[in-house]
């Protein structure tokens, strides 16, 4: 598993597997700008018992060399990796996407978007990428009974 972008919605999103997909995954890579950081302040909010290893790389997911270090060390073997990419820019997750999927033909690529975008959608479907739209996550979150 490779979270790149760990942010709040990096985080729950970690948060959510450990808590129902614990046993699925064995190691987890995060790629942040403040990746120690944002890790330890995860690991303050998470009252789960940690079943995997966790590797933590600084520095911009549009660096090569951040990628190049993370293949080495952690995505090894034949299984590939699930990616989540979830920084908070749109274009770059859709970039970043994009060029992951020419790297990983089989793997599950998921790319968020901060609001509803056709061409997003188009680009995700055309690659292969599952798209994740946080407004419309909010937006179904939200009881239908406060709609008027």
């Amino acid at each position: 598993m490779v979270l790149a972008g760990f942010g709040r919605f990096g985080q729950s999103i970690l948060e959510q597997l450990e808590l129902h997909a614990s046993g699925a995954f064995s190691r987890v890579a995060i790629i942040d700008r403040e990746a120690k950081q944002q890790a330890l302040i995860a690991d303050e909010q998470v009252v789960t018992e940690r079943k995997y290893s966790r590797h933590t790389y600084e520095g911009d997911i549009n660096d090569p060399q951040v990628w190049k270090r993370l293949f080495r060390e952690v995505v090894s073997g034949k299984e590939e990796p699930v990616f989540v990419i979830t920084t908070g820019d749109d274009q770059t997750n859709l970039r970043c996407a994009i060029w992951l999927r020419q790297q990983f033909k089989n793997a599950l690529i998921i790319s968020r978007t901060l609001a509803p975008s056709s061409f997003a959608k188009g680009v995700c479907e055309q690659h292969d990428v599952v798209s994740v739209n946080t407004a419309e996550l909010v937006e179904a979150s939200i009881p239908h009974a406060w709609y008027r």
